[in-house]
């Protein structure tokens, strides 16, 4: 579940999202936005983008070789 990685407080506008685990911190650093706006501990994430950021952490962890395969796919030219 998404809580145990990641302090999620909902403020309307925005939602501050602080890693607690390696494997979510890991994520932070290497496949959300190297601009992220940081209060804190917790990052800004605008809640138009909360649900693919969540999607996009849950298959990093439950299915790795099928999320690296789709983010490199992405990057044809290489990340």
């Amino acid at each position: 579940m998404i809580t145990e990685h990641f302090t999620i407080q909902n403020h309307g506008s925005i939602i501050l999202l602080e890693p607690l685990t390696e494997q979510s911190k890991c994520f932070v650093d290497n496949y959300v936005a190297d601009d992220l706006q940081w209060f804190g501990k917790s990052f800004v994430c605008e809640p138009r983008y909360f649900d693919m950021l969540v999607n996009g952490f849950m298959r990093y962890i439950n299915t790795p070789e099928e999320f690296f395969d789709e983010y490199y796919e992405s990057y044809p030219n290489g990340a």
